[in-house]
């Protein structure tokens, strides 16, 4: 035992069964019939099988399975169920104490420090994997076990920001982010339709009825992994605008308007000024980098250019419109 002092063993020492004779054979190997384990359901018992001889002879052995067990020992085990566990939802530890005194005391803490308990089977919430330690005493000896409790973390997930379109576009770029799910889907509470609907990056393609409600919502739905429940959702909400920022009417002074803006494959970039005149549109990067221009003719009403915005990087742009003395800055967030 532990305890016992140098050099002596206070467990008295105890025959399984006495052989009744030898081998006469020197070539055996008697190592690889031998063997010792540890029964898995009952602490302090052991099982042990070896050979042995009844009688003298050249290769008759015999073969004997036995167990023994050591009723004081002092050793415990500890768990924890649900292992497993999503975050925030709780698991209940255990430590089951066997031998010794048989009058325990308890103490738990873990790794990273933050959970403490002096009960034997006290309930967690970790919020991260994380490994409990109980710590058990019968007054004079003590002994310690672990358990690590693997958590799972539900989606986090955004269907993208709210935006604004003109009522004459076509389709609205959808540009959705998520983690830790094990599948993600767009919904509506319109009636339009998704190129793709299991996509984070998709496109949404409006009906007239979405137009004439005004607006609609679109949801990116994350299902999470075993052993989270429940699905985890995220909102677009989309206005569609008559876009009076510039009206219909001929106008004297130029007008610029970008739809939808924050913007991801395509931007419709809308002008409008003196009919007839010449104004040069362009984008910079932040950094002064001129990445489109274009001279267009205005015609007093509003104009649409739609542009493609594949191979932009995310990021902040500067889209002018420049007539004359007159110049039109709007800022355009590509993501």
């Amino acid at each position: 035992m532990a305890g016992d002092p140098l050099g002596q063993m206070t467990i008295a020492e105890k025959g399984i069964t006495n052989g009744g004779g030898s081998q006469t054979n020197t070539d055996g190997r008697w190592g690889d019939y031998s063997a010792m384990s540890a029964d898995p359901s009952e602490v302090g018992k052991f099982w042990y099988t070896q050979e042995y001889y009844s009688t003298t002879s050249n290769s008759s052995w015999k073969t004997r399975i036995a167990s023994f067990s050591f009723g004081n020992i002092f050793s415990t085990v500890t768990t924890a169920a649900p292992n497993p566990v999503c975050a925030g939802d709780s698991t209940q530890l255990n430590v089951n104490a066997y031998g010794g005194s048989g009058i325990y005391t308890f103490s738990w803490s873990s790794i990273p420090a933050g959970f403490t308990s002096t009960l034997q089977s006290p309930k967690a919430a970790p919020m991260d994997t994380i490994k409990y330690i109980a710590v058990t005493s019968d007054g004079t000896l003590t002994r310690s076990d672990t358990i690590k409790v693997n958590v799972q973390h539900k989606p986090v997930i955004s269907a993208g920001a709210d935006t604004t379109v003109c009522w004459y576009v076509i389709t609205v770029d959808v540009h959705g982010t998520a983690s830790n799910y094990k599948v993600i889907g767009w919904t509506t509470t319109g009636t339009g339709t998704f190129t793709n609907a299991s996509s984070l990056n998709t496109v949404y393609n409006p009906t007239l009825a979405d137009k004439i409600a005004g607006s609609v919502d679109l949801n990116l739905v994350a299902i999470p992994n075993l052993p989270c429940s429940g699905n985890v959702i995220s909102s677009k909400h989309v206005v569609f605008d008559v876009c009076t920022g510039i009206n219909g009417q001929p106008s004297d002074t130029p007008a610029l308007l970008l739809q939808p803006n924050p913007a991801h494959s395509s931007v419709a970039i809308t002008t409008s000024g003196i009919s007839g005149s010449q104004a040069d549109l362009s984008i910079k990067s932040l950094d002064g980098k001129v990445v489109y221009s274009e001279n267009v003719t205005l015609t007093g009403k509003p104009s649409v250019t739609n542009l493609s915005l594949s191979g932009y990087a995310n990021g902040i742009y500067i889209v002018q419109l420049k007539t004359g003395q007159q110049v039109i800055t709007q800022k355009l967030i590509v993501q």
